[in-house]
């Protein structure tokens, strides 16, 4: 890690574009909340979250070639 010229003290990453691997996840932990996470979350009504799969599908289909 470098040393910030602008704030010293403040640790920087630098990634390189060219690493196919540049870090790990914890599919374990995806679609978890956070428990540290305190921030309240609005209710989402079923309702919604069909309409919006729905949606999500029709630009699927729509992006899908097409054989001839």
């Amino acid at each position: 890690m470098n040393e910030s010229p602008d704030t010293p003290g403040t640790r920087l990453v630098t990634i390189l574009a060219s690493d196919p691997n540049p870090g790990r996840v914890d599919r374990g932990r995806m679609g978890r909340r956070n428990p540290a996470d305190t921030e309240l979350r609005p209710e989402v009504p079923p309702e919604d979250i069909e309409v919006t799969r729905a949606e999500l599908a029709e630009l699927r289909r729509r992006m899908t070639r097409k054989s001839a």
